[in-house]
Order: structure tokens, then sequence, then C-alpha cells
């Protein structure tokens, strides 16, 4: 449907010879009311046109220079307007209008022209592409050709674009570019998954050696893996990586401002010996080889790739890097594919002025620096809690995630101060070596850890006797482990004091009592209380074994009498055996040499009482 736009031919025509006669496109706009992006359209139009001096605009009337403007859609027709008369343009909704077009850049176009040097039919496919991509129709080849002219025209007065182009100088060896290819590949892997994958592409800046292989995703670890797969395939490394501005190597750039590098990009590169200059915000031209190398792998490699083939990852980008060596790497650079391959540039020019590869290569791993210790020697980092040296508590340091392993370094990256084995099991638990501890906190955690699983239990407890053996057994078996432990690990520890006593055979008929009643009694209070029974009974018994040893001295250097309980009788075994274990008598009876040894078994004597 046709509808008028109020814009007269002698409008157009005015406005046409105020460009001719080198006004600019803000003065223009003011003084004719328009905007500036009309004054610069109708300018590359006339430029596109042929029209270059005001004798040119006077030869055309007024049907051909709305036409060479608006293009064949445009139409001059005479309406009646209620104010005045008016010879109205008339538009049929064409390309500049149509919301269904997408309109090209070509200002931008005819800068990467002029720039790099790339081809119009390059850029068109790109643009092409591009329309696909957003759903929108491109404009025919020969108007965007035009207008890419038109452009350069403006840019370059009197230059072609297949002709000139701004020249860009790189040392041999010094730098490799970097970047992703736009959208995705399809494959069905071996085992039925749908995969889409990324072409990470590398390209040197003066031989435009060529190297891409599929990655996952644009994260910092595919990318970094896929850098070192790139560095063995070309055998040599640059002093220089360029990027692309893209999360998984720059945390952060704003234009005039320095680049914050991802951390664990960096930290693989310094190991490397590798610096990284990131491309200058919203400049392509400064990575403008791989640049050029994508273009060329889209259209010369992928179109020839089957999408949705049968393919693993790893078979698609060694079949990706054959057709980018056979047709690209391979084929004449420059001179219209006539000159030197970029194999034979590379091989002649760039490789002896690189500098060599490590012996051995570094693998990625998640870099966190100034990371802050807790108080209880602890720094988190990612999904890991990990201990580090109690000195270094509340201290920041760096910590270094790889596959298998961690690492911890001191705040300035130099010195490292702990290493842990990481398991993909342990991932969300708190890892903590014990060589770390304060030796306060190790004498605990050996404690702890004394008892580990019943078979820990069972064998401690068969060393006091078979009794206690029993016990602890039928009490993990009533209870289980975590339940029971605690108790069989009193029952232990009572009877290993019992044994320093001399009082292993009651300890262990205590055992054999208690595992004798119902399973409700089996616990280390019963224990006690049944040793508690048979002491009783032993020191209430006329014919015990402490009547056997009556002949024992007393503390005080005497000997029991007939009449003499077994209670004094018993503490005066006890009292002796207390004398001998602290060297506080001498001699065969072991009689008393000072009044303060009396003392000393006058207290133990009491103590027995209890």
């Amino acid at each position: 449907m046709t509808s008028g736009k109020h814009f007269t031919p002698d409008k157009l025509r005015r406005l046409g010879k105020k460009i001719l006669t080198g006004c600019t496109e803000r003065q223009i706009a003011r003084e004719e009311h328009v905007s500036n992006a009309t004054a610069h359209t109708i300018k590359v139009r006339l430029a596109a046109g042929g029209v270059r001096t005001l004798m040119d605009l006077d030869a055309m009337d007024d049907m051909a220079l709305v036409q060479l403007v608006y293009f064949k859609e445009a139409a001059v027709r005479s309406e009646a307007d209620a104010r005045a008369g008016a010879i109205t343009i008339t538009l049929k909704r064409g390309c500049a209008s149509n919301p269904l077009i997408l309109m090209p850049d070509y200002m931008t176009i005819a800068n990467r022209i002029l720039d790099s040097g790339i081809q119009k039919i390059n850029e068109f496919q790109d643009y092409v592409d591009l329309c696909g991509e957003k759903g929108r129709k491109a404009v025919s080849r020969s108007s965007f050709y035009r207008g890419v002219d038109a452009a350069v025209a403006e840019l370059a007065p009197g230059a072609k674009p297949s002709e000139t182009y701004l020249a860009q100088n790189h040392n041999w060896g010094l730098e490799l570019q970097v970047d992703y290819l736009g959208g995705t590949f399809k494959i069905m892997d071996p085992d039925g998954t749908v995969k889409k994958l990324i072409v990470c592409e590398f390209c040197w800046a003066a031989s435009n050696y060529v190297c891409a292989q599929f990655i996952g995703a644009m994260s910092t670890r595919e990318t970094a893996g896929a850098l070192v797969s790139a560095l063995k395939f070309y055998g040599r490394k640059p002093a220089l990586l360029v990027c692309d501005n893209a999360w998984s190597m720059v945390e952060k750039h704003e234009y005039g401002k320095e680049a914050i590098i991802n951390p664990g990009m960096q930290r693989l590169l310094s190991k490397l010996g590798i610096q990284i200059n990131p491309a200058t915000v919203y400049s392509p031209q400064s990575k403008s080889a791989v640049e050029y190398a994508g273009r060329l792998i889209r259209e010369r490699c992928l179109r020839r790739m089957p999408e949705g083939a049968v393919m693993s990852q790893a078979e698609a980008s060694r079949e990706l890097q054959r057709l980018i060596d056979r047709y690209i790497n391979s084929a004449g650079f420059r001179s219209a594919g006539r000159g030197t391959s970029r194999a034979e540039l590379y091989r002649r020019y760039e490789a002896p002025a690189a500098m060599p590869l490590p012996e051995v290569l570094p693998e990625y791993a998640e870099f966190y620096p100034h990371v802050r210790a807790t108080r209880a020697y602890l720094v988190s980092a990612g999904d890991w809690t990990l201990s580090v040296p109690y000195e270094y508590a509340g201290r920041l340091v760096c910590v270094e995630i790889g596959k298998d392993e961690a690492l911890v370094w001191t705040n300035d990256g130099m010195k490292l101060i702990a290493r842990h084995a990481l398991a993909k099991a342990d991932a969300g638990r708190t890892i903590v070596d014990e060589a770390h501890m304060p030796p306060s906190h190790r004498a605990i955690k050996a404690k702890e850890l004394k008892y580990k699983c019943e078979g820990d239990i069972t064998a401690a407890a068969r060393k006091l006797g078979p009794g206690a053996a029993s016990l602890c057994s039928a009490i993990l078996r009533r209870d289980g482990f975590l339940q029971g432990r605690k108790g069989c690990i009193a029952i232990i520890n009572f009877g290993i004091k019992q044994i320093k006593l001399d009082r292993k055979a009651e300890f262990e008929e205590a055992c054999s009592n208690v595992r004798a009643k119902e399973p409700r009694d089996w616990n280390s209070y019963k224990v006690v209380g049944a040793l508690k029974t048979i002491l009783q009974e032993e020191i209430d018994s006329e014919d015990g074994r402490f009547q056997k040893q009556s002949s024992l001295p007393l503390p005080d250097g005497g000997a029991p009498d007939a009449g003499d309980s077994p209670a004094k009788i018993y503490t005066c075994m006890i009292g002796d055996k207390d004398k001998e274990k602290n060297g506080a008598g001498s001699g065969d009876n072991g009689s008393s040499n000072n009044g303060s040894s009396s003392n000393s078994n006058n207290n133990s004597k009491k103590e027995e009482r209890k």
C-alpha cells in the first residue's frame, strides 16, 4: 500500500545542492529541519548515482532525482492539500522502510573493508547469515554492493574497495589471535545425544595460519583447553595473545580503559609465559586476522561438513582442522588466491620467530585470588572448603582448583603453603589436613579418630579380655556402630584404667556378669556397678585373694594383725602398690623411710576407701 510522505522534489533538490556545495550533515539537518540520518542517506545515494556536481543535479528532472534517492518504488504526484497544493513524493514502502528487511550498516562494513581488505562477497555472506539469525530479510546483492561502494567512496574518495585498504603490520611470531565463530554446529554423538558445538578459532596475525576446534561452551575452562590444544598443533607459542572481550577471558573492559582479565585465564597464561591483550571494545579490526579467518571457516569449511552427522566432538574437531588445512592454510594467501600459502608463511617466517613451548604444558585450573582464611584456618573456593596451615588464619591467600588437586599459595602467588587431593565425591565437604592443625587440635582429632569403625572397637576390647570383647560386640549388634560407639569406648577406657590398677580379672568378671543380663542392661554404667560389687565381695570374703596376700607390709612398715578386717588388708595392699609406683619406699619389704612417705600412703588409703 502506498503512503504519502510530505517531502517535495524542490526540498530534495535544495538538500542536494547544499550537500554538493560542502555543507555538513548536521548543518543541513538544522537548516532544513530534517534528521541527520536523512541528510546522510541523501548524500550517500547521490554519490552512488554519480551526482557529484551542481550541473549533474540540474540536469536531472524531478522524477529521476526522486527515484535516484528513493529507488524505483518512489513516484511524484500532485496532492490537493487543505492548506496549499503540494507536489508530494509517494513511497511504496520498500527496502528502507520495510520492517522485515534488515538494512546493512554500510559505514561499519566500509571501515572493515578499508582496514582489513576483506572482499565484499564475504561481507555480503556475513550479512545474509545475520539476517537469517535474526529472522529478517536481506537486501539484494546489487543493492548491498551499491551501498558499500558509496560508503567506501565517502570514507576514501576516489579509492576502490578492492584496490585500497589500510595495511596492518604485524611482527612475525609475536601475536596469536583468538575468537569464537558465531552460531553453533550440531552433531549427533555416538550415544544418540545431539550436541550444539561452538568453533574456537586461533590465527597468527602475520602469517594468518589458522587452527580451530569445536568446544561445548564459551567457558574459561573450555577455552583454555582449546588454547593448549592449539599450542600443541602449532608447536610454538606467541609472546602475546589478542582475545575477544568475552567473559571467558575478560571480566570487565570499557572503552578507553584497561581490561580486567579473568583470573583463571591470567594464571594459565602466566604459567605459559604469554601476555594477553584484549581487543579494543567495539573495534573488531584489532583482531582482523582471526575475524577474517572465521568468515573463511564458515564459507569454505563448515558448509562442507554435514551438520547433524554422527560423530564425537573430537572427530568433528579433527575433520574441521582437515578442511581448514586444505581450503585455507594450503590455499594461496592474497593475490586472488595465487600468493604464498599460509602454511608456507608460517613454516618459513612465523614458527622460527615464535617462542618454543615448555616441556610440560600446564592444565587449566580455577584460580581464586585474595581469599581470606577463617579463624578455623579454612578457605572457600567454588565448591570446595580447604584447610591451610593454622599460622595463616585470618590472612589472604590464593587458591587454585585443578582437575584432581587443589593448591593454596601465599597472597603474592609465590609460595605454596597447602596441597589437597580432590575427588568428585568430596565436593561440598570440608577437607582438612591434620598437619595444618595446631598441636592441641591434632590431639583432639586423634582422639576422635581412634575408633573409626566396629573393627577398631572390637580389636581394642579383645586386648582387655574375652568378657569385654563379648559385651562390646553385643552392644554394637544391638545399637549399631554410630549409637553404640560411645558406650563401647567408655567400657574400653574404664577397662584400661582397671588393668593399670591390677584389676583385670575383676573387670573381666564384671563384663561377663553384665553380658549375662538382659540386653537393656548392656552399658558402661552397669559395668562400673558390677565391678564395685565384685570388689566389695572380695573385701567382705574371708577366703578371697586379699587374705592370701595378708603378709604384705602395711604402709607404715608394720604387718596386718590376725584380727584385721579384709577391708584393712585390701587397703594395705593397695597402699603398698601405690607406694611402689610412686617410688616412695625402698628395700625388700617397701618400708617407709620418712614421714612424708607415710602421709602419702595414708592419703592413698583414704582414696581407696572412697
